[in-house]
């Protein structure tokens, strides 16, 4: 899926993307929120 937005830069790709990662969080029970966090924080670890 990523090569295939990569390739194509087409949006709908980077759905299909945002649908499996929406599936793993749903099966891990983490919430969107929950991993916007996590990105945040990871983001800001990074900046230090």
């Amino acid at each position: 899926m990523v090569d295939e937005y990569l390739e194509t830069d087409n949006i709908e790709e980077l759905v299909d993307i945002l649908e499996v990662i929406h599936g793993i969080l749903h099966n891990r029970n983490v919430t969107v929120e929950e991993l916007e966090d996590i990105r945040i924080q990871k983001k800001e670890e990074r900046v230090i």
